[in-house]
């Protein structure tokens, strides 16, 4: 744990917070209050940026790179970049010209294997800019083998399931064919890439900041996966737009599809000697969901506005004892993979009521 008077040292030698709170071991915060007690805290990179607006014009009119004005005005350049973007600074800024001189290091590291999340967190930039800079330079990952097929049909337990997946989690770029699964349980990204017949590496990205969790990621470049994902329901922007699929794709395996999504964006939790069992995501996704499981398990509960959470956010909560059993058992029928640690929770849930009374 440093002194006060060191944490100040390596803050005006230009440490951020978050490094300094990761090596000293006290929350960012705390950090942060020792800082404004000595009176050296900077501006925000908002403050910074707005009273340098007219600087940043000039500058940007002048040629100067993110990277360069980041270093004028002591901000940082992803910072830089976004504040030129959202203001409409400049029409040709591109990713790229937040590297600056690191491009080539970039296309090296990617030509040598290396994943997105890996360059990423070696250079400290996003996986966004990361990826922008190999696409305006064409520079591709080797091509691993997967299985292009593997979403042509749905009507069977393993695609079913991971089509739920990337329902919940899934990404899928704008340009290219890349497609990404990005979960910080691994053992279901592994287990995914098994069923896909997988055979590159999975990308581990560690988050900056104490206590936030390795996120794994899954990535891929297939048009035919790409394709069969956007035709059957899971495509750009599901923030806002994801509607429940056609349940005709599935045939007998909807549950491995409800599966899937459940360990995307599900939980199971006990509060109050009661457990519940919850979905989140769109109306369009969550008003599907439980208009089918009305139909199945005459549900008697009904979708509402994710507390907190924007207004196209809505989730459907069930705590009926029946109704649990009977989902659960479903979902997990003729599962051939799950999620270790919501399966545990299952577990725990059928031994939870397995020594209770029924009423």
């Amino acid at each position: 744990m440093y002194t006060e008077k060191e944490i100040v040292e390596l803050y005006l030698q230009g440490m951020n917070q978050v490094k300094i709170s990761e090596q000293d071991g006290r929350s960012r915060p705390t950090i942060q209050g020792i800082l404004k007690r000595h009176g050296v805290l900077r501006p925000n990179n908002k403050g910074i940026l707005t009273e340098n607006k007219e600087a940043i014009i000039t500058l940007v009119k002048g040629g100067h790179t993110a990277s360069e004005i980041a270093e004028l005005i002591g901000s940082v350049d992803t910072s830089v970049y976004r504040f030129i973007k959202a203001n409409k600074l400049a029409d040709d800024y591109h990713y790229r010209e937040l590297l600056k001189d690191k491009v080539d290091i970039v296309c090296q590291m990617r030509k040598d294997g290396k994943t997105i999340p890996e360059i990423a967190k070696t250079l400290g930039y996003s996986l966004s800019c990361v990826g922008q800079v190999l696409f305006s330079r064409k520079v591709y990952g080797k091509h691993k083998k997967v299985n292009s097929t593997f979403f042509d049909r749905l009507d069977n337990p393993d695609s079913a399931h991971v089509f739920g997946l990337w329902l919940g989690d899934g990404h899928i770029a704008k340009r290219g064919n890349a497609i990404c699964l990005r979960m910080t349980d691994g053992d279901v990204i592994y287990k995914t890439a098994k069923a896909m017949g997988f055979e590159g590496k999975i990308g581990v990205y560690k988050p900056s900041g104490k206590g936030r969790k390795d996120y794994y990621c899954l990535d891929l470049a297939d048009k035919q996966l790409k394709e069969n994902l956007i035709l059957k329901g899971c495509g750009r922007n599901k923030t806002k737009n994801l509607d429940f699929p056609d349940i005709n794709l599935f045939g007998e395996h909807i549950n491995s599809m409800v599966l899937g999504f459940f360990e995307a964006d599900g939980c199971l939790s006990l509060s109050n000697r009661q457990y519940t069992l919850g979905f989140i995501g769109t109306y369009g996704f969550i008003n599907g969901l439980f208009k089918f499981l009305y139909e199945k398990f005459n549900l008697n509960c009904h979708p509402t506005k994710h507390y907190g959470k924007s207004d196209f956010i809505y989730c459907l909560k069930i705590s009926n004892r029946d109704h649990l059993f009977a989902i659960l058992n479903w979902l997990y029928k003729d599962a051939t993979f799950y999620m270790d640690r919501k399966y545990q929770k299952y577990q725990e849930f059928l031994k939870y009521y397995s020594q209770t009374t029924p009423c």
